[in-house]
């Protein structure tokens, strides 16, 4: 009847917006794995240079802010330590990945970016804390190996990126549970950056 018109053509109307809605989350998700499987294929060589670490800390912590503003976002110092030598964007990169996994896992409460020094001042160390549910026990000895992810729709390709490029640098990453609930993953890395000697031992 010319009464149920109006009525269907509604109906149609609200069955493509939600076809709509569905095909634009496809396309983003699908443009967020041609990133990633091109990150992770094309990292470029470091460009070294001279940076204050915690600055490098601060920029990279402050776009998470926006885009979670319902998490606690903190640095830590454990130590000041000052300047290092690094490739500025591939290492903030590596420390968004930290955080956004960080703050995935644990949707409410504080996630924590820590900055220190090793001992000797030949290495420096930044770690990122959350109190999400941490990682099955079956998983820890593949962590960070692409293709691997705890999340739904995860590729583990943002966790091996971040691996690529800590040890790019001369570092090494790795992960614990922290005690009371959580997670903590370190990168230590040398201070004058992947193969260099200081010149005063």
């Amino acid at each position: 009847s010319e009464d149920a018109n109006p009525q269907e053509q509604e109906n149609l109307r609200t069955v493509l917006r939600s076809s709509l809605q569905t095909a634009r989350e496809q396309l983003a998700s699908l443009d967020r794995l041609v990133r990633e499987f091109r990150d992770f294929a094309s990292t470029p060589g470091l460009q070294l240079k001279t940076v204050d670490a915690l600055g490098l800390c601060r920029a990279a912590l402050s776009s998470m802010r926006e885009g979670f503003p319902q998490l606690r976002f903190a640095i830590v110092e454990a130590s000041d330590v000052g300047e290092i030598e690094a490739d500025t964007e591939q290492l903030r990169r590596a420390m968004q990945n930290l955080l956004l996994n960080a703050a995935q896992a644990a949707p409410e409460g504080l996630v924590e970016l820590v900055l220190g020094e090793g001992p000797d001042r030949r290495q420096w160390w930044f770690a990122v804390r959350d109190r999400g549910p941490g990682f099955p026990e079956e998983i820890q000895a593949h962590w960070g190996e692409a293709y691997l992810s705890t999340k739904k729709e995860g590729t583990g390709l943002g966790l091996a990126i971040t691996r690529q490029v800590v040890e790019a640098h001369g570092g090494r990453l790795s992960a614990h549970a922290r005690e009371g609930g959580g997670l903590e993953v370190k990168a230590v890395l040398p201070r004058a950056g992947a193969g260099r000697k200081e010149e005063n031992p």
